[in-house]
């Protein structure tokens, strides 16, 4: 049966049935960089579609405008971008393994435990300032606990500069 299968040809309006379009377009697809797989007629004998590379090579067509490749209908093509994205997955799984990257959770919770901590230490300050020195004025602890506030107020409106980000991958 396998046998039957890799030898069995369709003509060009099963050909065309088969990939639900029509003879014209299964004609027009013989201009593409990577055609249809076809054995060309002689002297009265029309063109046929070898059964089981057509089915290949269909499948690899109609995938190529599913996921919207400049490519699509170039198996060759097709495969490179697959093998591109498997070894950019293989390379993040990687990187994340090394620890060079981290997931974008795990960094938020990171950086929201830091903040925690350090405010709770900033806001202690004037305390252990005055227990320690007793002989402070109430003005000169107003002072402190204002640079403490302007300092969380400045560490709270941090933002990242995408351009300095580009910059360090761009050393990486």
């Amino acid at each position: 049966m396998k046998d039957e299968m890799q030898e069995m040809t369709w003509n060009q309006k099963t050909a065309a049935h088969v990939a639900g379009a029509t003879e014209r377009t299964l004609r027009n697809w013989n201009s593409l960089e990577n055609p249809p797989p076809c054995i060309p007629g002689r002297r009265g004998k029309p063109a046929v579609y070898p059964a089981q590379e057509f089915v290949a090579w269909l499948i690899e067509y109609r995938l190529g405008q599913i996921t919207g490749s400049a490519d699509a209908g170039d198996p060759a093509a097709m495969r490179a971008r697959l093998d591109k994205l498997r070894g950019d997955a293989v390379e993040l799984d990687l990187k994340i393994k090394s620890g060079d990257y981290a997931p974008i959770n795990i960094i938020r919770d990171v950086i929201g435990d830091v903040a925690a901590q350090l405010k709770a230490i900033l806001e202690s300050l004037p305390r252990k300032i005055k227990h320690a020195q007793p002989e402070l004025t109430a003005r000169a602890l107003r002072i402190v606990h204002s640079e403490i506030v302007r300092a969380m107020n400045a560490c709270s409106e941090v933002r990242v500069k995408f351009d300095i980000v580009d910059e360090y991958e761009s050393d990486a």
